[in-house]
């Protein structure tokens, strides 16, 4: 039988629920392309996220998402931080084509409020959710990432998507609560609930979301960054013991947080964690199923 060390190095698939190298202040759009296309050559799939900390017109962001064409569609768009410049409607931004949307950022919008600030989903939220839970021509529906949301929002933004019959929710890029309090981190509550929902769940690399240090040693003498990925495990370790590995996905945050840990900042430096999860004697199914496959099957 096939075991995981017998596997070619750098051969594991990601499918990484978010990432932003769209949007990075540091690449060019050359080099943005670039880092695409070699991901994709390599096997994985990105879901590239569009983020905005401040209005755009309906104009503007198409031509941001033009730039990328040819690259873009043998990936999956997603909105972070629904911005727009006045007068843009529900309608408009429901046939932009993501597939992800992400109402809000760390603070609050005219549609919902974020980890770092109070309030819920708004009336325009409202508005906006009845657009993306509706199915376009080919039948495809929207899917609603909660990943920023504050406790409020999450709820009622779950509890209203919930009465509509093609909702599809997600979390692209989040850790445990359990593990690590922080106000970005899911409780067990939270993924109960979306989990009853069908949603699927991203862990990201995040270092403060995490709960440890970028590169430290976990002890004197110990490989720079083995802190780092043994919280990694132990996140994947809570998320499997509790609530089963199949909703279990990976959401990077590169090129959105310099808080990434040296040994996962690359798809091809997947090896480690896969390797250390290996050892705690995860299977090579389940290994390849939270790198790529539940999410690959959550799609339509």
């Amino acid at each position: 039988m096939k075991t995981l060390n017998s596997i070619k190095k750098g051969a594991h698939k990601v499918f990484d629920l978010h990432t932003d190298v769209v949007t990075s202040d540091h690449l060019s759009t050359q080099a943005k392309r670039a880092h695409i296309q070699k991901a994709n050559q390599d096997g994985h799939k990105l879901v590239l996220a569009f983020f905005q900390n401040t209005k755009i017109s309906l104009a503007k962001m198409q031509q941001a998402i033009k730039r990328f064409d040819g690259v873009a569609s043998s990936n999956i768009l997603s909105m972070e931080n629904v911005l727009f410049e006045d007068g843009v409607s529900p309608q408009e931004i429901a046939k932009l084509p993501f597939a992800i949307y992400g109402l809000c950022w760390n603070y609050c919008n005219k549609y919902a409020s974020g980890c770092l600030s109070r309030g819920g989903l708004t009336q325009e939220g409202k508005a906006l959710i009845d657009c993306l839970c509706a199915t376009d021509a080919l039948g495809v529906t929207k899917v609603l990432d909660l990943a920023h949301c504050n406790q409020q929002s999450f709820f009622e933004i779950v509890d209203y998507a919930a009465g509509k019959e093609y909702a599809k929710l997600i979390c692209t890029h989040t850790c445990m609560q359990s593990v690590n309090k922080h106000p970005r981190n899911l409780s067990d509550e939270q993924i109960n609930l979306l989990l009853g929902l069908g949603a699927r769940v991203g862990l990201t690399f995040v270092t403060d979301f995490l709960g440890c240090e970028m590169d430290t040693p976990l002890q004197e003498g110990g490989v720079v960054g083995s802190h780092a990925l043994d919280k990694i495990v132990e996140h994947i370790d809570y998320y499997c013991e509790h609530f089963g590995s199949e909703s279990l996905c990976i959401g990077t945050d590169f090129f959105g947080s310099v808080r990434i840990p040296k040994r996962v900042d690359t798809y091809d430096k997947f090896d480690s964690l896969s390797d250390a999860l290996n050892k705690r004697g995860y299977k090579q199914g389940v290994i390849e199923g939270i790198f790529y496959q539940n999410f690959a099957s959550y799609l339509p």
